[in-house]
């Protein structure tokens, strides 16, 4: 007769889609793919999977793979796991050690030991790979950044999977650009599903055309056997299916342009439109086919600029054009201010972060009334975000300005109900990601998001593709059509 399985049991309460989810994947050998919706609170299912297999004395080791943002949310969701265990962070260059952390009523013999590494650290340290052995469990945090089968972090977490027997992946969006995504993920999860050969993989889901110096996909194909493949290894969730959130409200807050900022952009635009219209300086072929190789993005790039108000020089000073756009979401956010509620603000560009800090903070220092406002840029160390975040959770700060590419994943910031958008970028899983950070367990109140655009401006057209869920070809090819008509 066998034995009684052992199970973990967490020291606060789950959703019953979280147990589900952890169930799922020790089903599966503890092997498995979370594609839950941003805000399910997958990383309690995938620490739920790490107490299981600690519980039945399947792993010695934890190794967490994650962003620099993601390092304090693990930090604090890890004093919810119950079970004795030492951990290591490594990032920035740095180690650090904490003092294990107890429950008396679930002890094992043995501290687990779990370290916590950013991506682009652990490919750095190869010695990691000598160090890991079967009984141990691998997480990859948005796994999404190892989709590129040829980066250095993506070869990396291959060989990390093929040295451990357990191996977890937590998404929300696992493939943003399109089902050949799923190919890198899987390599790491469970290689058998795809195999190890990519050109075989392409192969097999789309056809392909010869074009000057490069093949062409023209079309996906046997995606329904691709979708069953991913689906038996996934588990999927949506917050509708699980979560009873308040409603989201979103928003476009339509902003006329200065004559200056007008005429500077409308300067560039031409410039843009007669490179389009041209042929490769680097190949002779038309635009449209090789806009990367023509660095057609930098100069969408400087049109964005100029809606938010700003300019570079070919020195790299920045000179501010304008403040139409600054001005405006003073107005709106300094009465939510004044009503006692905490605002967050996503922007692309540094300069922009800077001068809606100041802005924000000279507005309301007018008043008479001291505003707390932190902000996080992409350069502060994981320790003072840390702090800047518990700062604006407690209600100390009312105002949170983030970087859209360093803030936009794995922070939980369900105490502000207003969300601004101050620009975006042409990477939609960005304004996916961070339009879902107050839009998570432990909200309450209805939820307003706005989105700050430039009319008739590459704002619009770029608002535009993500609410359509464009590829970034898509978009700039819809904007050039535009400009014609």
């Amino acid at each position: 007769m066998g034995g009684t399985v052992k199970r973990y049991y967490a020291p606060i309460p789950l959703y019953k889609h979280q147990v589900d989810a952890a169930r799922q994947v020790m089903g599966q050998g503890g092997i498995g793919l979370l594609h839950m919706e941003m805000g399910t609170g997958k990383t309690l299912s995938a620490l739920s999977v790490a107490g299981a297999l600690t519980i039945r004395d399947k792993i010695d080791n934890v190794w967490i793979f994650c962003t620099k943002s993601a390092i304090s949310v693990w930090e604090n969701e890890l004093k919810n796991f119950g079970l004795d265990y030492n951990l290591t962070v490594q990032m920035e260059h740095k180690e650090t050690r904490e003092a294990p952390f107890y429950r008396e009523y679930t002890p094992i013999d043995t501290p687990l030991n779990i370290h916590i590494i950013t991506y682009d650290m652990a490919w750095r340290r190869t010695q990691i790979l000598d160090s890991l052995t079967p009984r141990t469990l691998a997480i990859c945090d948005e796994i999404q950044k190892i989709k590129s089968p040829s980066s250095k972090r993506s070869r990396f977490l291959y060989r990390v999977g093929q040295r451990v027997d357990y191996r977890v992946g937590l998404s929300g969006t696992p493939a943003p650009k399109g089902p050949f995504d799923y190919y890198a993920i899987f390599r790491f999860i469970n290689p058998k599903v795809f195999g190890t050969n990519y050109g075989k993989f392409k192969t097999t889901y789309g056809d392909w055309a010869p074009y000057p110096r490069h093949w062409l996909m023209y079309h996906f194909k046997n995606l329904d056997e691709l979708k069953r493949l991913v689906q038996t290894h996934t588990y999927s969730i949506q917050k509708t299916e699980c979560l009873d959130l308040p409603k989201k409200t979103r928003q476009i807050i339509s902003i006329p342009l200065s004559q200056m900022e007008t005429e500077i952009y409308e300067k560039l635009e031409k410039e843009f439109v007669a490179l389009v219209e041209g042929e490769s300086e680097r190949t002779g072929l038309p635009v449209e086919r090789v806009v990367m190789a023509d660095h057609v993005l930098p100069r969408l790039m400087r049109l964005a600029e100029v809606t938010a108000g700003f300019t570079r020089t070919p020195a790299g000073e920045t000179i501010w054009v304008g403040e139409s756009k600054l001005n405006t979401l003073v107005e709106y956010i300094e009465p939510l201010l004044d009503a006692g509620e905490r605002v967050v603000v996503f922007a692309r560009f540094r300069p922009e972060i800077e001068a809606i800090s100041e802005a924000l903070r000279d507005a309301h220092l007018d008043s008479g009334t001291h505003v707390g406002l932190g902000s996080i840029t992409g350069s502060d160390s994981t320790d003072d975000r840390r702090k800047t975040i518990e700062t604006f959770i407690k209600g100390k700060s009312q105002v949170l300005v983030c970087s859209l590419a360093a803030a936009s994943e794995s922070i939980d910031l369900s105490a502000s109900a207003y969300t601004f958008f101050f620009s975006i970028d042409y990477d939609l899983s960005h304004v996916e990601q961070a339009d879902a950070r107050n839009d998570r367990i432990g909200q309450t109140r209805p939820m307003t998001t706005y989105f700050l655009q430039a009319g008739g401006t590459v704002d619009e057209y770029m608002y535009r593709a993500v609410v359509e869920k464009r590829q970034m070809q898509d978009w700039i090819g819809g904007f050039i059509k535009s400009r014609y008509e």
